[in-house]
């Protein structure tokens, strides 16, 4: 009754309380970032009706406000998903979400990214996955010149591939994340040939810049040979930079430095350090069925103590990666 009272005083009298409250509301409802948290609810809501396309315009409307938005970016990769263009969809969770070492199809990359971002959409912020691969192939060397000087000829073998592996993502405030990953690759042949194993891990951290991501961190590679204690090991820094140039285009850049060991034996001498860069342009085919990566790296290798003994720059030929169909290109 009192604040009543105060408020029907006659210095200005409730009109004026009313036009004040009635401006304020106004200019918050006609603020961007508030139509952008309204586009971004709404984009959410149409996602749940299968409305798909209307949702993706929400999205792209709201990250015009917000271009940082980790919610607006994971949304519209859902919705282009939704839409069967798995390739922008791959690109555009990928200026927020890093996961490494992710099998090589394009489908299963995208589902992956997919289950993450519903996570997030649910509230979580820790965002783990896993993958598992098993398979059977053949390694043959045919019979050349250079292959018969080392008696490589006769070799055929069938192997049995296993791989299992998996990551997660903790997106913290501001736009950024801490990442970490682990991939274990095991190779077993039938025949008289050595096992390999593989091991892949990551940590890192990353922030999210607009259409660009930005990660940098340690990561590393434990490789034995056969069954006996041979291995080598690799491990250094890397920083790597990602730029979404548009729904259809992706590029990326990195540095990394590596120092390399080996078991004692044969190779022991051979530990060096190398420093290496790469870059790649990423490009959606077929309506988003498909994509095409050109990557490209120079790098120096020097043994410990001594000048450089090695340099290298290549670019390898694409590599197309598809969603699955009744005729596809493979990727390795």
């Amino acid at each position: 009754m009192i604040l009543h009272k105060e408020m029907t005083a006659p210095n200005g009298g409730a009109g004026a309380w009313q036009r004040a409250i009635g401006l304020a509301l106004g200019v918050l409802v006609a603020s961007p970032a508030f139509a952008a948290d309204g586009d971004l609810a709404r984009a959410g809501q149409l996602l749940q009706e299968a409305r798909y396309a209307e949702a993706l315009e929400l999205f792209q409307r709201s990250l015009e406000v917000s271009p940082s938005d980790p919610a607006a970016h994971l949304g519209l990769g859902r919705a282009y998903l939704a839409l069967g263009d798995y390739a922008a969809a791959r690109i555009e969770f990928e200026t927020v979400l890093r996961f490494d070492d992710l099998p090589p199809d394009l489908h299963q990359q995208v589902a992956i990214y997919a289950a993450a971002a519903l996570r997030y959409a649910g509230g979580e912020r820790l965002l783990p996955v896993a993958h598992a691969l098993v398979g059977v192939g053949n390694y043959r060397v045919n019979p050349t010149s250079g292959t018969d000087a080392f008696g490589g000829n006769d070799t055929n073998d069938v192997f049995l591939d296993t791989r299992a592996g998996g990551g997660l993502n903790y997106l913290l405030t501001g736009n950024f994340a801490l990442i970490a990953s682990l991939d274990l690759h095991y190779r077993v042949y039938l025949g008289d040939r050595r096992n390999d194993a593989n091991l892949r891990w990551n940590a890192a951290a990353s922030h999210t810049m607009g259409e660009h991501n930005l990660a940098a961190g340690l990561r590393g590679r434990f490789r034995t040979f056969g069954l006996g204690s041979d291995f080598r090991n690799d491990w250094g820094a890397y920083a790597n930079w990602r730029y979404r140039l548009d729904a259809a285009d992706q590029l990326s850049a990195g540095v990394e430095f590596l120092r390399r060991t080996y078991s004692a034996g044969p190779f022991y001498a051979d530990a060096r350090d190398i420093v290496e860069a790469t870059g790649s342009w990423t490009r959606s085919l077929l309506g988003g069925k498909a994509s095409l990566s050109r990557p490209a790296r120079s790098g120096a290798s020097s043994r410990r103590g001594r000048a450089p003994t090695a340099t290298r720059c290549s670019s390898a030929w694409p590599r197309p990666s598809t969603s699955p169909s009744p005729s596809r290109w493979d990727s390795s």
